[in-house]
């Protein structure tokens, strides 16, 4: 069993308790809506879940919490990558396949904001992973014409022009 506590300077903002792969996320009411505790998910406990055990499992629960908290939890745990297996009488039993996500790698260091210096490193990064996904989206339509990969690969390249704006 293990309880991570969300916490931004001296005050608590949720926990989140696994036991025997189920999971259970409890948020202060003041933080909310907030995204705090779906990005803790995402970011750091989900991972060092997943890396115990690649099936994670939850059951929300009609008679346990409002209809309001049972809506949340059921929208949080959708949106951290849980799958709705079976949903009846009150109950919603969901999995989380750690073994079909896609592999994150993790930078060490410092939670620490980035320099302009750092930031103009990763917007350039993107910017020629961009290029490259162009050329290659370019070469791959002159040979072999209009196809689903290469509407894929610029449909990158737009994300990739988005993703630069947002750094």
């Amino acid at each position: 069993m293990d309880i991570y506590l969300l916490k931004e300077g001296p005050d608590y903002m949720g926990a989140v308790l696994e036991r025997d792969t189920e999971l259970f996320a409890y948020s202060v009411p003041t933080f909310r809506r907030k995204g705090i505790v779906k990005m803790a998910l995402k970011e750091i406990i989900l991972p060092h879940l997943l890396a115990r055990n690649p099936i994670l499992r939850t059951t929300l629960s009609r008679s346990l919490v409002s209809e309001k908290m049972y809506i949340a939890g059921k929208h949080l745990a959708l949106a951290v990558g849980f799958e709705i297996l079976k949903e009846e009488n009150g109950q919603c039993r969901m999995l989380l396949d750690g073994t079909t996500l896609q592999k994150r790698v993790f930078v060490q260091g410092e939670n620490i904001q980035l320099t302009p210096e750092e930031k103009k490193t990763i917007k350039n990064y993107i910017g020629k992973s961009g290029l490259y996904m162009s050329i290659a989206q370019c070469m791959l339509e002159y040979r072999e014409g209009r196809s689903p990969l290469s509407e894929d690969l610029l449909e990158i390249v737009r994300n990739l022009s988005i993703q630069i704006q947002k750094v």
